[in-house]
């Protein structure tokens, strides 16, 4: 790991304001991405290509920067202008990031959070939706994320079947929103989820003998409270 050790300031700085990032700026080269202080050429790795990710928004960019040492793991989220001078800091710290592997994709959500998607193994992955400047970031242990055109919400599958044989009684997908377990499904009839328009119900789109079978539905209230499956 090569960019744990060097930049201790700026991570566990939290979220700060443009004034304090003063005379900092973001630059990515082949190599890595790294940060400009003071004269113009004194760089300071951050990160090499494979641990970090970045997306654009409409007046700035943010860069998500995978860290760990012998005892714990983190993300920093950096927000910069296009020009790459340095705004804002943001440490997101948990012990379930110690089972991430890498960084995977990050995406903004319709209700512009950021959605971060790190890979733990071929059939689990850790997703953190969270506001940039201010909340608690939202774990999601899962795979298939999916929101509806609000962003309010997102559903994702548990695939339970691992350690089961094929078509033994019992293997199970569970379909997760936001953290709550709202349904189980056998695994040989799981297809796949879908929304309706208006984010309010969770279709669970199943399959009987290769075929397409009676849905299920997951209703999501107007006031943002997941409700039991129907």
């Amino acid at each position: 790991m090569v960019s744990v050790f060097i930049v201790t300031s700026l991570i566990l700085a939290g979220a700060s304001r443009a004034s304090d990032q003063a005379h900092r700026a973001i630059v990515e080269k082949a190599d890595g991405l790294f940060e400009q202080t003071g004269t113009p050429g004194t760089l300071h790795r951050l990160s090499d290509t494979a641990h970090y990710e970045k997306i654009d928004r409409k007046n700035d960019r943010l860069y998500v920067l995978q860290h760990w040492d012998d005892t714990k793991a983190w993300l920093t989220v950096l927000t910069c202008d296009k020009s790459g001078l340095l705004s804002a800091t943001r440490t997101i710290a948990d012990k379930r990031l110690s089972e991430i592997t890498a960084i995977e994709s990050v995406e903004l959500l319709p209700d512009g959070r950021l959605f971060i998607q790190c890979h733990i193994n071929p059939i689990l992955c850790l997703g953190i939706a969270i506001e940039i400047e201010h909340g608690e970031p939202l774990f999601l242990r899962g795979d298939g994320f999916t929101w509806p055109d609000s962003g309010r919400h997102v559903a994702y599958f548990v695939d339970c079947s691992r350690n089961v044989q094929p078509g033994t009684p019992g293997a199970t997908f569970q379909i997760w929103i936001d953290g709550k377990m709202v349904r189980e499904v056998s695994a040989d009839k799981f297809s796949s989820l879908s929304w309706n328009e208006s984010g309010t119900r969770l279709t669970i789109n199943c399959l009987a003998d290769g075929k397409a079978e009676g849905p299920m539905f997951v209703t999501v209230p107007d006031d943002h409270s997941v409700a039991t499956a129907n």
